[in-house]
């Protein structure tokens, strides 16, 4: 082998002898949290390592040429699985103070002078907001079982639980299956940022956006809360002052330009993103349709799951009224992996959905996933400057940015073939 070859194959070996170390001698001395970050430790390592091809590879200049690429990379990836583990059940990364809350609920009339806590336990995947399942005994207006969703300084959606209060609170209200929330705190001196006090739901969560539970009753129950949540009268929420994104012609240009602009300034070099912008500059006419309240995050990280039943839509910070087509945009490509997209539509329209263009569809599925990935680059740019140091949020960018990029890719040739 060449010099120039042992110099190109060398950080590759070094971190796959690296992963199989902590692998082999290192993961099974431990358990509990310590394994379990060791094992999203080595995922990092891992979607490193099926990057490295790719960066020393020349710059593809078609979105085609791309798009193999990145197919290419995804198998090379699945062909580690034996290194690959899932994210933790419990993150201990982040500050939580059982007592703080356990006195203030004390304090409030909800709660009262008996109210005590009996376990507090901090939940994975909260990249946006820290979650925290609490039990409690002895409160006099509160179940034994409460989940807290707590503002967090290093999130990139710019959110507050204050804004998702009201609204979350007329989604329940109006038999969409989302939790009810009781208690709303803004006072940041409580617990560090402002916090929502909610009812816990049935179920667990399985799967994310890209590898969804296969169950077709899964993904036909979530066609009825769509078409349910797109029915809503928006009236209701243009006077709550939730906002209208991404809907006229105006605003997605301005949406576009913004893409480009994070994109240039923060992006990985792309053939793949630079088609889908222009594309979508180029099909922005072609959008259609009236506004409805929309979720804008949906996907299996945000579900609860009993079952094969959905129990339960979390998670509704981004939510804003816009176009019912980008909801279905943004679930599209993981839906098909459930069921056929005219079988979902179908039922979909049957529970009172609006009837929506395919090319409209076609538009918001590439929208939101160059959206979604302009978020991810934000992120990423956190963890590179040390703006944010937490595992989940490097878990996401090592591990969401090559899977997002591929999906783009995939849907962006099905649309282009």
């Amino acid at each position: 082998m060449s010099d120039d070859a042992m110099a190109a194959n060398l950080p590759e070996r070094y971190l796959m002898n690296v992963t199989e170390a902590l692998r082999d001698r290192i993961l099974p001395e431990l358990s509990g949290a310590a394994r379990d970050r060791l094992q999203e430790c080595m995922t990092i390592i891992a979607r490193v390592v099926s990057f490295l091809p790719q960066a020393a590879a020349p710059e593809a200049k078609d979105a085609a040429h791309h798009g193999a690429l990145l197919d290419a990379a995804e198998t090379q990836f699945a062909d580690m699985e034996s290194a690959i583990f899932h994210p933790p059940a419990v993150v201990d990364s982040r500050t939580f103070s059982a007592e703080k809350l356990a006195a203030y609920l004390r304090g409030h009339e909800l709660g009262g002078p008996h109210t005590t806590l009996t376990s507090a336990k901090v939940l994975a995947g909260g990249r946006s907001k820290q979650t925290v399942l609490v039990a409690q005994t002895g409160a006099a207006g509160l179940p034994e079982m409460l989940v807290i969703r707590q503002d967090w300084s290093s999130a990139v959606t710019g959110t507050s639980v204050v804004t998702e209060f009201e609204l979350l609170r007329r989604v329940a209200g109006a038999g969409l299956k989302a939790p009810m929330p009781l208690i709303l705190e803004t006072d940041p001196a409580i617990l560090g940022s402002p916090f929502l006090v909610m009812q816990r739901m049935p179920g667990a969560p399985r799967g994310d956006i890209f590898h969804p539970p296969a169950s077709e009753r899964l993904a036909l129950d979530l066609a009825q809360q769509l078409a349910l949540l797109h029915a809503l009268p928006v009236a209701e929420f243009d006077a709550l002052g939730v906002p209208t994104e991404a809907f006229s012609k105006d605003q997605l240009r301005q949406g576009l330009a913004g893409f480009r602009e994070t994109y240039g300034a923060i992006g990985l070099p792309s053939a793949t993103i630079n088609a889908a912008f222009d594309w979508l500059e180029a099909a922005i006419p072609t959008v259609d349709g009236a506004r409805a309240l929309t979720h804008n995050d949906l996907g299996c990280h945000n579900f609860l799951i009993d079952g094969e039943d959905l129990s339960a839509i979390l998670d509704w910070e981004l939510a804003h009224i816009g176009n019912p087509a980008a909801d279905l945009g943004y679930i599209r490509n993981f839906v098909g992996k459930m069921t056929s997209w005219e079988r979902f539509m179908a039922a979909y329209e049957a529970a009172g959905g609006p009837k929506i263009t395919p090319e409209t569809v076609d538009f918001y599925t590439i929208w939101c996933g160059v959206r979604l990935f302009c978020l991810l680059m934000k992120a990423r740019a956190g963890v590179a400057m040390g703006m944010v140091q937490d595992t989940e949020i490097t878990y996401a960018c090592a591990h969401f940015i090559p899977q997002q990029h591929h999906v783009l890719s995939i849907e962006l040739r099905k649309i282009l073939s």
